[in-house]
């Protein structure tokens, strides 16, 4: 197993700005000295063993609507530090809970293949002053040289509780084929293409306003489809390079210009992950999980906090060869 690769230097810190008139929170963390991963570290197999991890808790400051953020990685001489540095920066919510399974929310999350979100002005998160939160940062280095002094900026836009007209509320959701409680949400890709599907039940009635995703290297798609029907519901091409390096998960909105994509509580939905593995080997660490913004028909029906309630069904299937996954297509 490839040891750690931990940051030096010195302790980074977390530090919030608030500034009422522009309606906006900055999250300065850092600053971070981060090793270049270590050699044969790949995107997949150097995945929770030899990212350097973050984690700390912070009140939130306002009450209103998240409307959306921005992200900015800078180095110790002010310069743009490339995405390809960060894995992930997760905001989560302990105030709330996930819809799917008994975890916190996330309320935000960001990623090298994610750009800035910003929603319009007719929908918003809701938040309450005094939530409590924590901030999240893993790194994967993979421009070839250590990085020193990597401050993270994450500029979050709000709308004051006076707003008016008043947001429709929307709530974050994550469909995930592999989170389990207390364990890594990662799996095995096989040699050439291959995919991995999980089934839940939808607890709560509601529209899809917006969707994205995160995969990994080698991804193809992400999908949702009706059980019952085989429909697809949902479809994300996920752009790479040439040798399958992710670059894009697509945002989608379905809200904009409509009501929204339904989501009915009580029927079988299927979340697939499509993969397409060029190297000789397994590997390990793959990822895979929808995420996007929902407006319930009663949001008094999400999951409370302490609430035990899972909707996914069963343990992930088993990889399966392309070719007899989509059988039943």
């Amino acid at each position: 197993m490839l040891a750690a690769a931990e940051p030096t230097g010195p302790a980074p810190t977390l530090s919030l700005v608030v500034d009422s008139i522009r309606h906006e929170i900055t999250v300065t963390i850092g600053p971070f000295d981060v090793p270049a991963m270590p050699s044969g570290a790949d995107g997949h197999a150097a995945h929770e063993h030899v990212m350097p991890r973050y984690s700390e808790e912070f009140i939130w400051p306002v009450s209103g609507f998240g409307r959306g953020f921005t992200l900015q990685l800078t180095d110790s001489a002010g310069h743009a530090v490339t995405r390809r540095a960060l894995h992930h920066i997760v905001i989560e919510n302990k105030g709330r809970r996930q819809l799917m399974m008994p975890v916190s929310e996330r309320l935000l999350a960001a990623g090298r293949e994610t750009g800035n979100l910003m929603l319009p002005s007719s929908i918003g998160l809701p938040l309450a002053v005094g939530s409590p939160m924590k901030a999240v940062t893993m790194w994967h280095n993979e421009t070839g040289a250590d990085l020193k002094g990597v401050t993270l900026r994450l500029v979050i836009r709000y709308m004051p509780p006076s707003q008016m007209p008043r947001p429709l509320p929307v709530l974050p959701f994550t469909f995930d084929v592999e989170d389990k409680i207390g364990l890594p949400n990662t799996f095995d890709i096989p040699p050439g293409p291959s995919e991995r599907s999980r089934d839940f039940v939808m607890p709560v009635d509601g529209r899809v306003l917006g969707v994205s995703g995160h995969m990994h290297d080698y991804a193809v798609a992400l999908r949702l489809e009706d059980v019952a029907t085989g429909k697809v519901v949902i479809r994300l091409p996920v752009r790479t390079d040439s040798v399958g390096k992710i670059l894009n998960v697509p945002i989608k909105y379905y809200g904009i210009m409509g009501d929204g994509l339904r989501l009915y509580g009580g029927k079988r939905y299927r979340l697939v992950a499509v993969y397409n593995n060029p190297t000789a080997t397994t590997q390990s660490g793959a990822m895979a999980h929808l995420d996007g913004l929902l407006s319930p028909m009663k949001i008094s029906a999400w999951p409370a906090v302490g609430s035990p309630e899972m909707a996914y069904q069963d343990a992930p299937d088993t990889v399966k060869a392309t070719a007899e996954a989509h059988h039943h297509h």
